[in-house]
Formats: structure tokens, sequence, C-alpha cells
């Protein structure tokens, strides 16, 4: 199944084990070769000190770690 980035944009993300994480804000790609590398998510006020962020305070989740994506994105977060 392919998608594109701008159907991603907005998507609540949670993880594996039914954690809401928040929203898809926006990704980073890798200027070389055009791979996704990382989503950004705004985690709508919830203070999420277990993840990295990213300067702005979204959450950095690598691409890798995506498991599924339907009307959730759901990943890994191992």
């Amino acid at each position: 199944m392919r998608k594109f980035i701008t159907e991603l944009v907005g998507k609540r993300v949670m993880t594996d084990d039914g954690l809401l994480l928040g929203r898809i804000d926006d990704f980073v790609i890798d200027s070389n070769s055009g791979a996704l590398v990382y989503l950004l998510l705004n985690t709508e006020g919830r203070e999420m000190e277990m993840f990295k962020t990213d300067d702005k305070g979204r959450v950095i989740i690598p691409y890798r770690g995506i498991q599924s994506v339907r009307d959730v994105v759901v990943v890994n977060t191992d």
C-alpha cells in the first residue's frame, strides 16, 4: 500500500501498546537518498519526556518504527 506524505500530515500516532503520542506535524527526509527518516509529532500539549524532541518540542519518531498506517499510525518505540 502506498501513501502520499500529504495524506499522513495530521494523522494520530500511537505506540503498539496503545499510548497516544500525538499527530504527525512534519517529516525529516534524507536529502541524499530522498528516504523518509523521521516523523515529527505535535504532542498536543502532553509531556513526553521519554522521547527525543526537536527544538520546537515535537517528538521525533524513526520512520522504520512504523508498523501500520490506517485511521491511526501505529509505531514500535523499542
